[in-house]
């Protein structure tokens, strides 16, 4: 039990330690589970993310394999803390905490400590390798007391364009054994087809499972699961998404039954004049009839932040209370305080609070009048069909600024190679997109800075 545990754990901390932008490949989709860009992330581990990334971040985002908020680099900031406090009905007490290091924008350790009631104590470390940006190797070690034990490792193959294998492998106290291996596979435009989960027997990789993915012009319009069942692949759950535009308005999930598909769940997403999503709702199929579950309502401030995030139940009549979440920003916009409340009786009782602390990146400031790297708004915004785009960094350095829609497909790259320090300025022509929202990305050597604009036609 412990060996899957730790492996899980290693791949919700790696999930967090990527520090890649939307690419086209990087598929979102969402089912029970919670699985981001084809790796899972456990219920029982949901301790850490589910405070502040639903499955409706990952669409009102756009971005896989980054947290939502702020919670990577962003105006320069990189997130260094966290840390988790519990209420004991009188005072916040600590309970984990997590350190973060890197090199240049990767993130290359995560320490995870517990508080004992009077001083922190190791509990697990991650140590990443990379590859330019590219993540080639995750290694996990648990603290046994008084030393750094192996535990886990996941290694990470690439082609030229995408991720193709993932290899997970356990330590046994003398070498390390294969436990799982993910092979993916994509289209000729980069879009995510398949994916294959294996399980080593001591001898060969098994099939365990596959998921094949359908799309409608580089839109994920369905997600089918089956599991190998020693000679064939039986089908086991299917996912249904359905588009306004580029958004996501509803996930439709089914099982199969043995000889058909019966219907699960859906979600029914809603969204602002800004495409933040609002509301989102969950119904199941009883009795032949959809009914409602739960249902997550969002707030935002001026600054596209989400800051209440509440969950409410639906109690055959009418939604109650039952658990909310509200966030607190600095003046970077970086995400510093999360509080979480349960409904008890009439009241919000406070359940766990969570600080963030950033720090700020090393730049070069060394280049006269070009005191430090920004990307500024697009204008106008809104626009139709063209827009305009500004830069100024600080230092000579490969650039590339691209535009993705907020499912995070890459649409157009506008720059991609070395430019001298020096502000830039560059027209983006939209003709032929629908209107909706979209964001542009510029990645320099250290930094990385996403921003949305809108297109109304």
């Amino acid at each position: 039990m412990m060996k899957i545990l730790t492996l899980f754990t290693i791949i919700l901390v790696v999930l967090q330690s990527i520090q890649t932008l939307p690419q086209r490949n990087n598929r979102v989709e969402v089912v029970s589970g919670k699985f981001l860009d084809g790796r899972i992330i456990p219920n029982a581990l949901q301790d850490k993310r589910s405070e502040y990334q639903s499955e409706s971040d990952i669409f009102s985002e756009g971005e896989a394999g980054t947290i939502v908020n702020k919670m990577f680099l962003e105006n320069e900031f990189l997130l260094a803390e966290e840390l988790r406090q519990t209420w004991d009905n009188s005072s916040w007490v600590n309970d984990w905490k997590y350190s973060y290091t890197y090199n240049g924008v990767n993130r290359i350790e995560d320490l995870r400590q517990i508080w004992d009631g009077s001083d922190w104590v190791n509990f697990w470390l991650v140590t990443s390798v990379y590859d330019g940006n590219n993540i080639v190797e995750a290694l996990l070690k648990t603290w046994d007391g008084s030393d750094w034990i192996n535990s886990s490792k996941i290694m990470y193959t690439y082609d030229d364009n995408n991720l193709n294998v993932v290899l997970i492998q356990n330590w046994d106290s003398y070498e390390w054994i294969n436990y799982h291996k993910y092979t993916y596979t994509y289209d000729i435009n980069n879009n995510r087809i398949g994916w294959l989960w294996q399980d080593w027997s001591g001898t060969s990789w098994v099939n365990n499972w596959k998921q094949i993915y359908t799309y409608d012009s580089d839109k994920l319009i369905e997600t089918l699961r089956q599991d190998w069942n020693n000679s064939n692949w039986v089908n086991y759950e299917k996912f249904f998404y359905t588009y306004n535009g580029n958004s996501v308005t509803e996930t439709l999930y089914q099982t199969w039954d043995g000889s058909n598909w019966a219907n699960s769940w859906k979600r029914i997403y809603e969204y602002d004049t800004n495409n933040n999503m609002v509301q989102e709702v969950e119904l199941d199929w009883i009795n032949f009839d959809w009914e409602n579950d739960w249902k997550y309502t969002y707030t935002y401030d001026i600054n596209n932040n989400r800051i209440v995030w509440l969950w409410q139940e639906w109690n055959s009549t009418s939604w109650a209370n039952y658990w909310n979440h509200t966030y607190i920003y600095d003046g970077n916009n970086n995400r510093i305080e999360e509080l979480a409340q349960n409904w008890i009786g009439s009241n919000w009782v406070n359940s766990s609070k969570t600080t963030y602390t950033f720090m700020l990146t090393g730049i070069d400031h060394n280049e006269p009048g070009i005191p430090s790297f920004s990307l500024s708004q697009n204008y106008p915004n809104p626009f139709n069909p063209s827009t305009k785009i500004s830069w100024q960094v600080p230092v000579g350095s490969w650039q590339t600024l691209k535009v993705y829609d907020i499912l995070g497909n890459e649409i157009a790259t506008l720059v991609d190679e070395y430019k001298p320090a020096g502000s830039y300025e560059i027209e983006w022509n939209a003709t032929g997109l629908p209107s909706g929202v979209y964001c542009y990305t510029l990645k320099t050597e250290g930094i990385v800075e996403t921003k949305k604009m809108i297109l109304i036609k």
